[in-house]
């Protein structure tokens, strides 16, 4: 698997913690307005991306439109 080393090195190059994430600069560029933003496959990029910066980082620059993040597992419990 990665090392922390190589998560690092990825990250650093991906810009992910910085305001000029090359990500979310993508994601914002190409979403029109109107249109509703689905996420999907984040779970296979972990432990370089973590679905919680990936929304932290988008609320902070993109209130156009709504995001919605799908996340693999199973709700066992319904209300």
């Amino acid at each position: 698997m990665f090392c922390d080393s190589d998560i690092a090195a990825i990250s650093d190059t991906l810009r992910f913690d910085e305001k000029d994430s090359l990500i979310i600069n993508h994601i914002v560029r190409n979403t029109p307005k109107e249109a509703v933003v689905f996420l999907t496959g984040v779970g296979k990029c972990f432990p370089i991306l973590r679905s919680h910066k990936i929304l932290d980082n988008l609320h902070q620059v993109m209130d156009h439109s709504p995001v919605v993040l799908f996340y693999p597992g199973r709700c066992k419990e319904m209300p």
